[in-house]
């Protein structure tokens, strides 16, 4: 006899059985997510691997990883070319994400589904399946670079050979220290530097201490003891093979092995004789330049090419015109701006940063003479690009307009003095603005109260691992806890800090940088400038948040300039002066310099960091 069957119909899952499958399933998914990526990945990393063979490598990793493998393809668009897997064609139910390659999109990635599948986040795609196929085009666009990277350095390295061989104005060597020392390599353009050949620098490798001349041979000791300690350059001055004494410049730089010793010098030497000749003609002309500056009506100072632009000279003329001896403005190089109007002080360094972009500005201003007046000067800042090096210096020429304001106001048409290209203006009318941006902790300060899966308040600290944020100098203190009662781990992140790799003083720079108005590209210069690398992809998705809102509220008529950009000669502009984002000693900040006539770009600055919740703006208008 059989037991009697059990008729009854099956029992229904319950809530906890329910909960279980759909967690197992989530899991699952986000584990075929980081198979995907971590395939991807590898292929970008295997040596030789061409840009075909990794789009190739990643169609076919793509379609396991979506929700409906079996009804997946996926094409990749770059370069005019197009890879897809074998039953890809366009359908209603289409995903897509752009590679950028520099600021444009030159192609992308685009999974389709075959068949229509029940709705979702977007469209029938999950949120996190979008996430993951951006992930994937910025890994493409990643392995597009450094191929790229990778063939213009193998090209440039050929480039560099073949002009080190075919160049005649100077020559190029390779000297080696060890384990014997002699020429390795030297151009054949030596012969023309120097009246020696190659070979013969190969069969003597004292040719070149030998012929310096005397005065000159311990530089060239020097660089031999010393190579680390000689990378700038030297001029010294050579016999050639015919006798004749001729100036040579050399750069060299020093070459290390694995352990870090030195082994050899690589450098290059060029005839310098003829700049000589002019540099001597040129000290001669100024010579006799400063006979003239005694007669002409105006005082002219060098100032240094630095942030306070001290006063390094004053010509004769500063005591008839300004009451004070010449002497008095080199010995305190901060004479100068000490006595100019304190409306007018921050707007005449604006105005020599300025000269320092354009190589020239000009500009009004209030001085207080030796008669403890004030008095009306117009200044021409002429910026002087230094040799080499050297940071180069502002020649200022200083010419008191009082006269002319007096009979201005009194109903004269005058006119007002303009420079030939650049803004005379008042420099009262520049703002100088520094926004403080938020810090992340360097580590939490407290426990978390509760699981935030099951809701228990008994946690136990798991492990803790450090985590390096863009934008930060030192890595940040996360925390992963164990629940005691489900058994499950979570990470317990500090103040400021989450799972993106920005840290929130990038963010919010992103944010007001492309709210002013600059581009993804002139935001991304300003970061590497500052010493944080953010894809263009991360940046364009930071931005379109509250960068978008911020933009859409921008006064008209104002336009955003990096420092290094020509300025406008009219109208209302902002120029990001410097960013220090990252977050160590000195807190993270965006330095702005403001150009405006009404006060209505400050007021709108200051109302947008107010509704980004920033600290307060630090103003400095002296």
């Amino acid at each position: 006899m059989y037991p009697p069957q059990d008729m009854s119909p099956p029992k229904a899952a319950g809530p906890d059985e329910i909960a279980l499958r759909r967690g197992a399933h989530e899991l699952g998914e986000r584990v075929k997510e980081l198979n995907c990526l971590y395939a991807i990945s590898r292929l970008t990393l295997e040596p030789g691997a061409s840009l075909s063979d990794i789009f190739r490598g990643t169609l076919a990793v793509i379609p396991p990883a979506w929700q409906y493998p079996e009804v997946t393809g996926a094409r990749i668009l770059f370069a005019d070319q197009v890879w897809a897997t074998g039953n890809f064609h366009e359908t209603p139910w289409m995903l897509g994400s752009e590679v950028f390659i520099g600021e444009a999109a030159a192609g992308g990635v685009e999974v389709v589904y075959l068949e229509e599948r029940p709705p979702s986040d977007e469209g029938p795609f999950l949120r996190e399946e979008r996430s993951l196929l951006n992930a994937i085009a910025e890994r493409l666009t990643q392995a597009i670079q450094h191929k790229q990277t990778e063939d213009a350095l193998h090209h440039s390295r050929e480039q560099a050979r073949l002009l080190a061989d075919n160049v005649t104005d100077l020559a190029v060597y390779r000297y080696n220290l060890r384990p014997e020392m002699g020429f390795e390599y030297v151009s054949p353009s030596v012969a023309a530097v120097t009246g020696f050949t190659s070979e013969e620098f190969y069969s003597d490798p004292d040719l070149f201490l030998k012929n310096t001349h005397q005065e000159d041979r311990l530089l060239v000791e020097k660089a031999l003891l010393a190579p680390e300690s000689s990378r700038e350059a030297s001029n010294l001055r050579w016999v050639r093979k015919d006798g004749r004494i001729i100036w040579l410049q050399q750069r060299q730089m020093p070459i290390f092995d694995s352990r870090g010793e030195i082994t050899a010098i690589e450098g290059v030497i060029s005839d310098i004789t003829d700049r000589r000749r002019v540099e001597d003609a040129l000290r001669d002309s100024e010579k006799r330049q400063e006979v003239l500056l005694q007669a002409a009506p105006a005082v002219l100072f060098r100032k240094q090419a630095a942030e306070d632009f001290a006063t390094t000279w004053a010509s004769e003329k500063a005591r008839p015109i300004l009451g004070f001896p010449a002497a008095r403005f080199g010995e305190d190089g901060q004479f100068w701006l000490s006595r100019v109007h304190p409306e007018d002080r921050e707007g005449a360094l604006a105005h020599y940063r300025l000269a320092l972009r354009l190589g020239s500005a000009a500009f009004e201003y209030r001085w207080r003479c030796a008669d403890d007046a004030h008095h009306w000067f117009v200044d021409r800042a002429l910026f002087v690009r230094g040799q080499s090096q050297a940071p180069g210096e502002l020649l200022v020429t200083t010419m008191d307009i009082s006269d002319r304001k007096r009979r201005a106001r009194s109903g004269e048409d005058l006119g007002s003095p303009r420079a030939s290209s650049h803004l005379v203006s008042p420099a009262s009318n520049w703002r100088r603005a520094v926004v403080a941006l938020p810090v992340a902790e360097a580590a939490t300060r407290q426990r978390p109260a509760n699981c935030p899966r099951c809701g228990s308040a008994i946690l136990q600290r798991h492990q803790t691992h450090l985590r390096l944020l863009k934008g930060r100098e030192a890595p940040v203190e996360v925390v992963r806890y164990l629940c005691t009662a489900c058994g499950r781990t979570f990470c317990h992140y500090p103040q400021g800090v989450d799972r993106r790799q920005q840290s929130p003083a990038v963010r919010c720079s992103i944010a007001i940088l492309y709210g002013l108005g600059l581009s993804l590209s002139q935001v991304r210069t300003i970061l590497q400038r500052a010493g944080v690398e953010v894809a263009r992809g991360s940046i364009w998705r930071l931005a379109k948040g509250e960068g978008e809102t911020m933009r859409c509220s921008r006064p008209p008529g104002v336009v955003c300039l990096l420092s290094d950009e020509s300025t406008p000669t009219t109208g209302q502009f902002v120029v990001v002066e410097d960013a220090r984002l990252q977050e160590g000693a000195e807190p993270a900040k965006l330095e702005l310099l403001i150009w405006e006539r009404q006060g209505l770009v400050y007021a709108w600055l200051k109302e947008q960091l107010d509704r980004l919740g920033l600290p307060a703006q630090r103003e400095r208008q002296r």
